[in-house]
């Protein structure tokens, strides 16, 4: 009974995050560590690479206390511009918003841009944009985070 009293305390302690797990071979046992990352500003273009058919999790942090953001799915095949990237245990992260990661593994990177030519750098053209009859759409001052809505441009 002695034995099992400890194995649950054990438990209830790693469940809780008041120990680390550990690793035994043969000759010692060391505790298993994560190694923190930085968020490390960068831009570019993803695309999701997963099971066709199939979306990835969206994660509130690249960080070990990160958690699922309920409802919140990436479809295999769809585009998602980061802003940041962070790298754990060699495992990188893409930062697609605030408070929003996914992981590296499902991302394949299609587009960096050079210092010659910047993201965000003015387009001249002409655009068709479809839309529901009957509502309108914003227009933007910028696409970054600090955008606000130019009065009186929406149509």
């Amino acid at each position: 009974m002695k034995k099992l009293s400890g194995w649950l305390l054990g438990a209830a302690a790693l469940s809780l995050g008041l120990m680390a797990p550990t690793t035994a071979n043969a000759a010692t046992t060391k505790p298993v560590t994560t190694v923190a990352s930085i968020e490390k500003p960068a831009s570019g273009i993803v695309t999701i690479n997963y099971v066709k058919g199939y979306g990835i999790a969206l994660w509130n942090s690249y960080q070990a206390n990160r958690h699922v953001i309920a409802n919140r799915h990436l479809m295999t095949g769809t585009q998602w511009r980061y802003s940041a990237t962070a790298t754990v245990n060699g495992q990188v992260w893409y930062k697609l918003g605030t408070n929003q990661w996914i992981q590296g593994q499902y991302a394949k990177v299609v587009q960096q841009p050079s210092v010659s030519s910047p993201m965000g750098k003015p387009v001249t053209g002409v655009a068709t944009i479809n839309y529901a009859k009957g509502y309108g759409i914003a227009v933007w001052n910028n696409n970054i985070s600090s955008r606000h809505i130019i009065p009186g441009k929406n149509s």
